[in-house]
């Protein structure tokens, strides 16, 4: 008899080694679902939109594919006669449905586009439509991934008694497989090899699957003719007792710890189920929500946290699955781990009230922060909060299966079940927070309500408990403390859906769904300083205005603009202050923004009000593929490139779609923030926009150093300036408001930097930045704290890289005055940007020395007297009131129109005790504009 009982030893998933092969499939296959979300949300953001709706649709689409193959294939997997066999098929029907899901995606994507209208694209009929056309080009390969899920349990539990460690490890090791997918994805494969060799990457995984188990069919098989040897086994034999309530493995399978022994029917678990899946997504949303609110909305971001909650309920499950056989009332730990995830749901609203300080706070411990050590503060945080909730999430799937699986014979179609059920409570729960929660009630109230959601659940679950026994105090006590939280934060005025604490007064702040907006005030009367999360948009008297002028004062006729992201408005107002422009068209992201214009209407020209503009709100990206109107003009505003999404703004894809956008001779503007990208960014952005445009004109903002801005003017055709136009332009009453060198034209030319040529030669070795290969999104946040070493570099290396201007204006050759004046002004700026840089380094002697050199060639440069007046102020701050005194009055004196110049050299005189020089210079600035003088008094 003891020969047979080790003939019989394979069965034992214990002491075989093929459940370790199972697992290692189980493994690969979860890697390559979470590669395949991942890939598939980028391609499709792509089509449909970057929105938070257009993403919620892509994974609402991926979701119900799960959901729907979990159930179809759960019904049948009982049937199997081999499961293992059928789990292979279905990791080739994956791998093979991927493949040309994919391809339909690129196929249908024109098609796709060419149906929708600017009218139409955030309608409530194209958000349906967008979410079945999503669900049918993925329904085969997502339909097949969800059926593996009940076939993993039908290969790998061979006895009832162990259901719930067989159940708790397959969910698992599968998780565990999607934490590995998820980062392999973000931070190695799509950063370095991009999109489509991340796909098959996920396609060769579930190849290795389909081999792996089919090495292992063979095993499998030897298994299936021991349990029959099992089987003819004399019964007295093998019906011994089981270490649970004595009762016999037969006995066990029968009835275990089911439905039916706790009094409850399959459907009420089912709809538990349901609920904690609805909490589990509705809470990831919202989390996501807050650390984005708290942080930066980075492409990293997005994996860590992602990572972290895959982790979380990977843990739970496995934990679950080495007692949870050996409970006596599953009921009671499903019915507790929901009261305490709606605990930490509502304590999570401190923790992201104080989270911006305690990552500062470990910063400073680390001696300054750096992208890798941003990674590791960023990881940490998501594990304090995410890791404990999200197990207790975890133990859901493997208990209701422990509970609602009345028998072997039965554990496909259970299995399959709640999994599909739970999947649909997921979708409907991140729907939900995306589409109604958000918008309606906040981040904050939204927590609130997936917290009690998550109580009630699992007070209804202690309350059908068979064995609550002592534990009966737990749902008052918690409700009475979740109450207390809610009544304390009331109280506080605690809102962490508006972010951290700002500098300055709030004069207004907006929670909307794409963005908290919150305008500030540090002086009353003062500047304001618009933010949307933690990133600051824009200020009063921005170098914005300078956006929309310079592109147009370039161009000799323009009608029709377009101009993606509205921001505080004052580029869209300079566009809007040339009367010659008839249509001004404006995309933005974030509808909150249309609220804050009132507050800068005085330099936004009160744009949304003019007749000639129109706003929609949707993803740039995605508009220009939409719109059928043509323009003149595109202009770019600045864009965040470390945030998440953004990158495909710089792609090559993006700058060939303006480009068709474009009526003949037409041009696209791109803005580009130098303090914000790395040198090879910047030449990455630079060689993609020249390889996208015949003719290219690069152009700096303006002679800031450490917030320079340079702008991308590309255009199919020659890109000329007409000097007479251009002389016309500068005397439109806006442009003489705005433009310093609205007198002097040569002044602004010499503003130019080089054209496509040079372009090409300066970031030769770069390569381009493109949908398969998003460079700027995975680079950029690599980079976010070099910034002030980036601006300087970025800004030094452009200094000897420019051309003279003589090659857009046809006529300088032949004028023999005009080409000395420009050659004149090059050199004059050449060693005003220079100076600029040594001013950066702090080398303020050698500034002051190049500024003199830069007045023998420009003397009347506008420029030069703001670069000066930069100068006097550093040494107005030092207290050197003396040399301040002396730059100041030069500065007025090249250009007698820089009010600053007069109040800060009265200041000076003031301190030097010559009040009497001080009185007169405060005289002549009253004189020349009294109307910003006083405003320039303010908190001075």
């Amino acid at each position: 008899m003891s020969d047979t009982t080790k003939q019989t030893k394979p069965a034992d998933s214990s002491s075989s080694f093929l459940p370790y092969t199972y697992l290692l499939g189980f493994f690969l296959s979860g890697a390559a679902g979470l590669i395949y979300q991942i890939v598939w949300i980028r391609i499709l953001s792509i089509v449909f939109g970057n929105t938070t709706y257009a993403v919620s649709m892509v994974v609402a689409g991926f979701l119900s594919g799960l959901a729907l193959g979990s159930r179809f294939w759960g019904g049948r997997a009982d049937s199997f006669k081999n499961p293992l066999k059928e789990y292979l098929k279905l990791e080739v029907y994956i791998a093979l449905s991927a493949v040309v899901a994919t391809v339909l995606i690129y196929m249908v994507d024109d098609f796709i586009v060419s149906s929708i209208t600017v009218d139409s694209i955030d309608s409530f009929g194209w958000q349906i439509a967008r979410y079945i056309i999503i669900f049918l080009l993925l329904l085969a390969p997502t339909s097949f991934m969800g059926g593996t899920a009940p076939l993993m349990g039908k290969v790998f539990v061979r006895s009832f008694e162990n259901l719930a460690r067989g159940v708790g490890s397959v969910y698992a090791v599968n998780t565990y497989g999607g934490v590995a997918g998820c980062l392999m994805a973000g931070f190695l494969l799509v950063p370095f090899a991009g999109v489509k060799a991340a796909f098959a990457i996920a396609v060769l995984f579930n190849v290795a699957v389909a081999c792996i188990f089919w090495i292992a069919m063979k095993s499998f098989a030897v298994e299936k003719a021991d349990e029959k040897n099992l089987k003819s086994v004399p019964k007295q034999k093998h019906n011994k007792k089981s270490k649970h309530k004595g009762k016999t493995v037969k006995e066990k399978e029968s009835s275990g710890e089911s439905a039916a022994s706790l009094n409850v029917s399959t459907s009420f678990l089912l709809v538990l189920y349901a609920v904690s899946g609805f909490c589990a997504l509705g809470f990831e949303v919202l989390w996501t929500r807050a650390f984005i609110v708290s942080f930066k909305s980075t492409v990293y971001l997005f994996s860590n946290l992602l990572a972290v909650f895959l982790l979380g309920m990977a843990l739970g499950s496995h934990l679950f699955s080495k007692k949870g056989d050996r409970l006596k009332n599953p009921m009671k730990l499903f019915g507790i781990s929901q009261v305490g995830i709606g605990l930490f749901g509502i304590l999570s609203i401190f923790f992201f009230l104080y989270s911006a300080d305690i990552a500062f706070s470990i910063g400073s411990l680390l001696g300054g922060m750096s992208w890798a050590k941003d990674m590791v503060v960023m990881f940490l945080l998501m594990l304090s909060v995410f890791l404990l909730p999200t197990a207790l999430m975890g133990l859901s799937y493997p208990l209701i299966s422990r509970m609602a699986t009345g028998s072997l014979a039965s554990m496909g179609k259970s299995l399959g079940t709640i999994y599909a059920v739970g999947t649909v409570g997921g979708i409907a729960g991140s729907l939900m927070a995306g589409f109604f929660i958000l918008p309606l009630i906040g981040l904050q109230a939204g927590l609130i309500f997936f917290s009690v959601i998550s109580l009630i659940c699992g007070y209804v679950a202690l309350a059908n408990s068979a064995l609550l026994g002592k534990t009966g105090w737990a749902i008052p006590a918690t409700a009475i403390f979740a109450v207390a939280v809610f009544v304390a934060l009331q109280i506080g005025g605690i809102d962490i859906g508006i972010g951290g604490k700002s500098s300055g007064k709030l004069v207004f702040v907006k929670e909307g769904v794409m963005g908290t907006v919150k305008v500030s005030e540090n002086v009353k009367g003062g500047p304001l300083t618009l933010m949307v999360n933690n990133y600051q948009l824009a200020t009063s008297g921005d170098v914005a205005v300078r956006f929309g002028h310079i592109p147009l004062l370039i161009r000799d006729k323009t009608d029709d603009v377009l101009l993606i992201s509205l921001g505080s408005g004052i580029t869209a107002g300079s566009i809007g202050a040339h009367d010659t422009v008839e249509r001004i068209d404006c995309v933005e992201i974030v509808p909150t923004l249309l609220d804050v214009q009132p507050l800068f209407k005085k330099d936004n020209r009160n744009i949304v009000a003019d007749k000639r503009f129109n706003i929609s709100f949707w993803d740039g990206r995605h508009y220009v593929r939409a719109t059928k109107r043509k323009y003149d003009l595109v202009v770019s505003d600045l864009f965040q490139p470390d945030s998440a999404g953004v990158g495909s703004l710089y792609a090559l894809e993006h700058f060939q779609n303006v480009k068709k956008i474009l009526k003949t001779g037409g041009s696209m503007a791109q803005w580009l923030p130098l303090y914000q990208l790395s040198p090879d960014n910047l030449k990455v952005i630079m060689r993609t926009f020249a390889y996208a445009f015949e003719h290219v004109a690069v152009w700096s903002g303006d002679i800031n150093s450490e917030l320079p801005a340079l702008m991308l003017l590309g255009s199919s055709d020659p890109i000329q300036i007409n000097p007479a136009e251009l002389a016309k332009k500068f005397e439109l009453e806006a442009v003489k408001v705005d433009m310093v060198e609205h007198s002097d034209p040569l002044s602004f030319l010499s503003f130019y930097v080089m054209d496509r040529e040079a372009v090409l030669k300066y970031t030769k070795g770069f390569p381009i930045n493109t949908d398969d290969r998003p460079i700027v999104e995975y680079t950029a946040p690599q980079t976010v704290w070099n910034r002030k070493q980036n601006s300087i570099s970025n800004f030094a290396s452009l200094i000897s890289s420019r051309q003279k201007v003589t090659a857009l204006l046809p006529l300088a050759g032949r004028d023999k005055a005009l080409s000395d004046s420009i050659d004149r002004y090059y050199e004059g700026r050449t060693k005003i940007l220079k100076a600029k840089v040594e001013h950066a380094m702090r080398n303020y002697p050698k500034e002051l020395e190049l500024y003199k050199e830069a007045a023998k060639s420009a003397p009347s440069d506008p420029y030069l007297s703001m670069a000066l007046f930069d100068l006097g102020f550093m040494y107005y701050k030092r207290r050197d009131y003396r040399s301040s005194s002396d730059i100041f009055q030069w500065s007025k004196k090249i250009n007698p129109n820089l009010l600053e110049a007069y109040f800060y050299l009265a200041k000076s005189y003031e301190r030097l005790g010559m009040k009497k020089e001080a009185l007169e210079e405060l005289s002549k600035l009253a004189q020349l504009r009294p109307d910003l003088a006083s405003k320039l008094l303010v908190g001075k």
